[in-house]
């Protein structure tokens, strides 16, 4: 990602730089300046060497020299502060759907999602699976699912915490909210907070057997005979299953 403010201090160095830009090239030849004199204790330098010395001509913005010297503020401060703005009722929808797409994008990095445990994020992100607004129950379940999905240590993490039974409960929620009425587009529609909350199951399951155990025991009926962890066929059946669920037991 490109730094809009170093890219200005870069340039600022180079318009200034003692080296003119005409001469700035990877010839091999010899160049054209006289050699050096030197006498004793005094070195005298080329005229063409003065002539090419430049004085700045402004200084570097401040603000791009205390961007360079700031220190950068670590990915584990970033989810901290992304997951108090998710999970705060004072903050507009807007801004906390924003902090949610910042934290699920934190959390594609493994090592960021494995981290999620000793932050202390997960009961936090768990409880915006039963937000009042849909737009953060929707985000939510995203950071889940991006968050366990082929990470064993996050599936163990995730299922310790109650994930299973949370995003299930927000799948029949979501059912009954669409069938009560009424018909809501958008992501801030039941529709799109099932299908985040399906697809943070469907990750957490997958070749997790203890997951999907989870899940049988919380709703035999959905998963019937197809509960193999390890048999994409049959995840992919109890998936359409829950899209299509009613709500009802």
């Amino acid at each position: 990602m490109s730094n809009p403010q170093l890219n200005d201090l870069l340039k600022w160095g180079v318009e200034n730089s003692s080296i003119p830009a005409s001469e700035l090239s990877t010839s091999t030849s010899e160049p054209t300046s006289p050699p050096i004199k030197k006498s004793v204790g005094v070195t005298y330098l080329p005229s063409k060497s003065i002539s090419s010395i430049n004085v700045p001509s402004q200084a570097p913005d401040p603000a791009v020299l205390a961007a360079l010297f700031t220190p950068q503020v670590s990915d584990a401060e970033l989810m901290k502060a992304s997951m108090l703005v998710l999970t705060s009722a004072s903050e507009p929808v807007a801004e906390r759907v924003i902090a949610g797409d910042n934290l699920e994008q934190l959390i594609e990095n493994l090592d960021n999602a494995r981290d999620l445990q000793p932050l202390g994020l997960w009961t936090p992100l768990l409880s915006s699976l039963a937000d009042p607004e849909p737009e953060v129950r929707r985000i939510g379940a995203w950071c889940v699912a991006t968050a366990v999905q082929n990470h064993v240590a996050a599936q163990e993490r995730a299922l310790a915490m109650g994930a299973v039974e949370a995003l299930l409960a927000l799948v029949k929620s979501e059912a009954l909210r669409e069938k009560e009425g009424p018909v809501v587009e958008g992501d801030g529609s039941s529709k799109a907070v099932r299908r985040k909350a399906v697809f943070a199951l469907s990750s957490l399951v997958r070749n997790y057997r203890p997951a999907m155990q989870a899940l049988k025991e919380a709703s035999p009926k959905i998963v019937g005979d197809d509960g193999i962890a390890e048999d994409m066929e049959s995840v992919d059946k109890i998936m359409d299953r829950l899209r299509n669920w009613d709500g009802e037991e």
